[in-house]
């Protein structure tokens, strides 16, 4: 056979063989958010993304007006013998959102949640908004699926499977002890969909705060858990187009 056959069969082989799977963006993590010292004081951050519009921006700027009320109060009632190590100066609660996605007619949101009043340290908590750009509202996680306990069922089973092998790694081979043996509560914690930068929604990102599945010294337990076909079927069609699979 000549050379040249031999290379047009070549290239007719190559233009057939399946292009090598791209590792897929990451979407992006909750406890990469700057983590606050005591220093004291109220904070309240809304991303660029969220401050854009108006709507919602006005309801995240309530809850600010609110959270700064229960701040000031705060301070008023400070007992520095209740409050042990702190002083009124180091009294802190520090609310920061970031963007977890956008995609279609949804805007994903997480916060993270520092507070200080007193005691050995202070502690973090989490809290997710889910922005319908076509309704102009803010809707549940739940509300995006036609059976929401269908979807939250499928959703537990990975999460609890995620958790405990995150658990074990954690605990070091030693028994889980009560409380933290038993699964939490999925509906309790905070959930966001997740995607990558200008990507489809190819997450579901749960985070656990410390003492929730774990010690405090064990920290936060981020779980991503990845969308798959039979998740999609189970959206709502006006959200299909938002979510892709996670390859």
């Amino acid at each position: 056979m000549s050379k040249p056959l031999i290379a047009f069969g070549l290239a007719v082989l190559f233009a057939l063989a399946p292009a090598p799977a791209l590792p897929q963006p990451a979407v992006p993590s909750l406890l990469e958010v700057e983590t606050v010292e005591e220093v004291g004081g109220f904070g309240y951050t809304v991303p660029p993304e969220a401050a854009a519009i108006e709507e919602l921006a006005a309801r995240l700027e309530g809850e600010r007006g609110a959270a700064a009320f229960d701040f000031e109060r705060t301070r008023t009632q400070f007992d520095p013998e209740y409050a042990g190590a702190a002083t009124i100066d180091t009294l802190t609660w520090i609310k920061t959102w970031v963007p977890m996605g956008q995609s279609g007619r949804l805007i994903s949101l997480a916060a993270s949640i520092y507070v200080f009043e007193g005691g050995a340290h202070g502690n973090t908590a989490y809290d997710a908004l889910l922005w319908d750009a076509g309704a102009n509202d803010a809707i549940d996680v739940t509300d995006l699926f036609t059976d929401r306990y269908a979807a939250l069922a499928h959703l537990d089973h990975a999460f609890c499977a995620r958790l405990r092998a995150m658990q074990a790694e954690r605990f070091g081979g030693e028994q889980i002890g009560e409380p933290w043996e038993r699964c939490p509560l999925l509906h309790e914690q905070a959930i966001a969909p997740a995607a990558a930068p200008g990507g489809s929604f190819t997450a579901f990102k749960v985070v656990v705060p410390p003492y929730v599945a774990g010690p405090y010294s064990m920290g936060s337990f981020e779980i991503d858990l990845p969308v798959g076909a039979a998740l999609i079927a189970m959206l709502r069609p006006e959200y299909r187009e938002a979510f892709a699979v996670n390859r």
